[in-house]
């Protein structure tokens, strides 16, 4: 069955329910409710008639039923829809606009006021011959001889509460037959957009299922299925990022094989070549033989260092390379890495300079020492390689907003807008490689993946033919 038949069938069963419960107790309701206005109605009426029929016997200065009978006649045009009449204390009944009443007789417990009676004659009807249930209230018509325990008792015929009754129950069955209409006409209209949206968030996840990626639900409302689009929506949202990047990392697998394939070729290649001219003999000369063996110790280094920046990276995005992270002062590592530095770039035709600002030499840091010198060797190899003969390689230190921010500069060509957005990439090697360029394109990629493991991060600012800034930044510790 569907879930709109399901949903329109439960809506009219409920009220079909609440509709039969009401017109099953709408008469005993309405009993209740006019028995309670009628007794105290009656209380009200029967002290005003006593009072009235009790002045006019003592009025007329006489005391014995006879004179209560001939003064009968005054309660009888006050009347309306109620009988009245007169009882001994026995309550046997003397008179009574009603002849069927007469010689009857009312029970004793009844002769009181309504608000003093029992309770377990409350909402208890006593019936009375030739008339049936009745609603009785009762008052003294005096409390001097000879009129003392005798009392004037008013009936109200319960009859008319089935008249009223039977009209009432009508009209509410015809209302409810209303409500029932409506109710299916609304609640058809809402299953039906229940079903729809419903429907769509289905054809949503069959779409995803058959790889389009792309297609959403639509988040219409504010109730749970709405929330459950939005769910879905945001789903399908991590599921297209993630196979972005599965596909953006199959992507790079391909490239990396690729790079790392020309990047072996190439020195391999030499040191194959160079070593066969040497043992096959064809250089004779001993100048040429150690130039040949120059040629194959540098490609053998350079292809160490591929090796090891290969490694390394792959060691770093997989998570597996521990850093021993410690507090350590940042002068004082800055001074000593740049001293240590500072033979190797002057041996290259660059002048390096080492800027400490005074709240950066009061800093410390909390960083693997052997790691952040890694990432400032690939800087500042950088910095000299594209340092023209005899440029500064500046490395500057400065507190910013509770972090150590520490850059390189170099006055080398710069790099274009697009350069500067992807030189943290693998493999990416800008249009101007600098003086005695060997590298494979890993150094900055690896740069970026040690300073983010610290939970720092990385930056360059750069315009061509000016120069180039490159950036890192760690937090620095409270003291």
């Amino acid at each position: 069955m569907r879930i709109g038949t399901k949903l329109l069938l439960t809506y009219l069963l409920l009220i079909g329910l609440l509709g039969v419960t009401a017109t099953l107790l709408l008469p005993h309701w309405v009993r209740t409710i006019v028995i309670s206005t009628e007794e105290q109605r009656l209380d009200k009426q029967a002290l005003v008639l006593a009072d009235r029929l009790a002045g006019s016997l003592r009025a007329r200065g006489v005391g014995d039923v006879r004179s209560i009978r001939s003064t009968f006649s005054l309660a009888e045009a006050l009347l309306t829809d109620e009988d009245i009449a007169i009882v001994d204390p026995t309550g046997r009944i003397l008179m009574a606009t009603r002849p069927a009443l007469t010689d009857g007789s009312i029970p004793s417990e009844y002769l009181q006021p309504a608000g003093a009676r029992p309770q377990n004659l409350l909402r208890q009807l006593p019936e009375l011959k030739g008339i049936g249930p009745v609603i009785l209230a009762s008052a003294p018509l005096g409390t001097r001889p000879p009129l003392q325990d005798f009392s004037l008792v008013m009936i109200r015929d319960m009859t008319f509460v089935q008249a009223l009754a039977g009209p009432l129950a009508m009209r509410l069955n015809v209302v409810i037959l209303l409500v029932l209409a409506v109710a299916a006409i609304v609640t058809g209209w809402l299953s039906r957009d229940l079903v729809r949206r419903l429907k769509s968030t289905g054809e949503a996840a069959r779409a995803l299922a058959d790889g389009d990626l792309a297609h959403r639900a639509p988040e219409e409302g504010h109730d749970e299925i709405t929330d459950l689009a939005g769910h879905f929506n945001h789903m399908a949202e991590r599921i297209q990022a993630l196979v972005g990047r599965l596909r953006r990392s199959e992507q790079a697998r391909k490239d990396l094989l690729v790079m790392v394939s020309h990047e072996l070729r190439t020195p391999m290649t030499s040191i194959s070549g160079f070593a066969e001219a040497l043992r096959d003999g064809v250089v004779q000369q001993e100048d040429r033989k150690q130039r040949y063996y120059q040629i194959i110790a540098a490609e053998s280094a350079r292809l160490n260092r591929l090796v090891n920046d290969l490694f390394d990276m792959a060691r770093l995005e997989a998570g597996q390379a521990e850093l021993n992270l410690q507090a350590m002062s940042a002068a004082p590592w800055l001074v000593e890495f740049t001293e240590a530095a500072l033979p190797a770039a002057e041996a290259a035709g660059a002048r390096m300079a080492l800027e400490v600002s005074p709240e950066a030499e009061r800093s410390r840091i909390y960083g693997d020492r052997d790691r952040l010198d890694q990432v400032l060797t690939n800087l500042t190899g950088n910095a000299v390689r594209f340092t023209p003969e005899g440029g500064p390689v500046t490395i500057q230190a400065r507190v910013d907003d509770g972090y150590l921010v520490v850059s390189v500069s170099d006055r080398g060509p710069g790099l274009t807008p697009d350069e500067a957005e992807r030189v943290f990439d693998r493999f990416f090697q800008g249009s101007n490689q600098g003086r005695d360029h060997k590298g494979a394109g890993l150094g900055l990629s690896i740069v970026k993946t040690l300073v983010e493991a610290h939970g720092g991060s990385v930056g360059v600012e750069s315009a061509a033919g000016v120069g180039s800034t490159f950036w890192f930044r760690l937090r620095v510790l409270e003291r």
